[in-house]
């Protein structure tokens, strides 16, 4: 059986581990040397997980959502709470055109992003490691023109934020899945450019990311206009 290859454009099961998180201060995006005084800096570990977990996580949360509740279908920001929990709120992609979403999130709330990403899998077992590592990489060859900007602010650097590679993981597949194949779970690995944003002030934000596939034959651009609210607000 041939891996699957997907690549999601633009681009976010409560999962059990994300409330198993030892909770700790807030972590600090305004590092000496950082570019973007508001993203994590690569090479840290947020809430504990490195940026290369917490692709996973966002892949095991994405697609564990059956398809009429998809934050890849989401076609104005109305499932953007489905299946959240923990400190980081995770935001959703879509496979290609223009997205508009707006969201209303509690203040103190990490937000994980990525414009532009693929995953490798297939039924457990049908291939091998190698073969999947081979599959995600071609996928990620492909990614072009891949731009982030919060506040209208671009982000600098993004190369610094490619994952080549997520851990080997499992995730889950509901009965009405966004890829319309026999649910369970597949073992997978998953890689893009992933941003993992600091709590935002309480206020009115706005979230691009954009990104071309496969030269240009798909286009993604997904805008989140994203209201924080203080806390106990919706």
């Amino acid at each position: 059986m041939k891996a699957r290859q997907l690549m999601w454009t633009a681009v976010s099961v409560s999962l059990v581990v994300l409330a198993l998180i030892v909770p700790g201060a807030l972590p600090v995006a305004r590092a000496a040397g950082n570019p973007n005084p508001r993203v994590l800096p690569p090479q840290s570990r947020p809430y504990g997980m490195t940026y290369a977990e917490w692709t996973a996580r966002w892949v095991q949360w994405i697609f564990s959502i059956p398809a009429d509740q998809s934050p890849l279908t989401d076609p104005d920001g109305r499932f953007c709470h489905v299946g959240q929990s923990g400190p980081v709120f995770f935001l959703g992609s879509n496979f290609g055109g223009t997205s508009v979403r707006s969201c209303t999130v509690p203040a103190g709330k990490s937000f994980l992003f990525t414009p532009g990403g693929t995953i490798a899998f297939n039924t457990p077992g049908a291939e091998t490691q190698d073969q999947l590592r081979a599959e995600l990489a071609m996928g990620l060859a492909d990614l072009t023109n891949v731009a982030a900007e919060v506040d209208g602010v671009p982000i600098h650097q993004l190369e610094s934020y490619l994952v080549p590679s997520s851990p080997f993981f499992t995730f889950p597949l509901p009965p009405d899945n966004v890829f319309e194949i026999p649910p369970g779970p597949y073992d997978a690995f998953a890689g893009g450019f992933f941003l993992l944003l600091a709590p935002l002030p309480v206020g009115p934000h706005v979230i691009h990311m954009h990104d071309e596939f496969a030269n240009g034959t798909v286009v993604s651009d997904v805008t989140y206009n994203l209201t924080i609210a203080p806390r106990g607000g919706n």
